[in-house]
């Protein structure tokens, strides 16, 4: 049985914060940790690309405008590679019309957070993603092990049918 987002635990994950503000990391980090995840911070595409060949996060704070890369270039990446497209990403960013948020989630993002933010909000979202998440991924393996179970019946019958009508 499914729990509702309320029901389930904490879910504690491995978390990268792509910001180039230092005090603006330095919160979305306490508020993270705070909240028993673990947290990279880095500042820059450049360094957001390296972290991500050492490691693929649970999920990916990202700001628009890094010094180096338009973040939603960086969203984009992602969601075109196989390895990181299923990798929540939330847009944490100063760009706050309506257009922009409308791009960065017509380009994938899971969540859009305009600047400024309130920490209680931000681990509100990112535990309510992660739920979500949860929710999915056990709805996929439930699925999965129905249709295995349905393909093993399947073979069963199959086999029995060929074992009486032998040609």
């Amino acid at each position: 049985m499914l729990k509702s987002v309320a029901e389930i635990e904490d879910i504690m994950a491995y978390v990268y914060v792509v910001e180039d503000d230092k005090n603006i990391s330095e919160i979305e980090s306490f508020a993270l940790k705070n909240a028993g995840h673990t947290v990279v911070e880095c500042a820059s595409g450049k360094e957001f690309h390296k972290l991500m060949r050492d490691r693929i996060p649970d999920m990916i704070l990202l700001d628009v405008m890094l010094p180096d890369e338009d973040g939603l270039e960086i969203l984009r990446k992602i969601r075109q590679t196989p390895e990181t497209r299923r990798v929540p990403v939330i847009m944490v960013t100063a760009k706050t019309t309506e257009l922009d948020k409308v791009k960065g989630l017509d380009l994938g993002a899971d969540d859009y957070i305009t600047k400024p933010f309130s920490a209680t909000y931000l681990k509100a979202r990112v535990k309510n993603l992660l739920a979500q998440r949860q929710k999915l991924q056990t709805l996929y393996r439930q699925n999965l092990m129905q249709a295995g179970a349905v393909a093993a019946v399947a073979d069963e019958q199959s086999i029995g049918n060929v074992q009486d009508n032998p040609q």
